[in-house]
């Protein structure tokens, strides 16, 4: 099974810190949401579970546990 490594170095400082979070939330961004929801409600919908997660930790946990279940699914 192949790893996702993005690049995580110039993040923005909303973004978990610790790395296997950081790797989650942009597995998510990158991967999962247009996977999950399709290319149309990515768009729309993907910019919004992003924006809630940088103000609401509960979101930015859900995102990063969807991610985790994504990938090893």
């Amino acid at each position: 099974m192949a790893m996702f490594l993005p690049e995580v170095l110039h993040l923005n400082v909303d973004v978990p810190r610790d790395y296997e979070e950081r790797r989650g939330y942009h597995y998510f961004r990158l991967k999962s949401l247009e996977e999950i929801l399709g290319q149309q409600d990515a768009d729309f919908l993907g910019s919004l579970f992003l924006q809630a997660s940088h103000s609401r930790p509960a979101v930015k946990h859900t995102l990063i546990a969807v991610a985790s279940i994504h990938e090893k699914s």
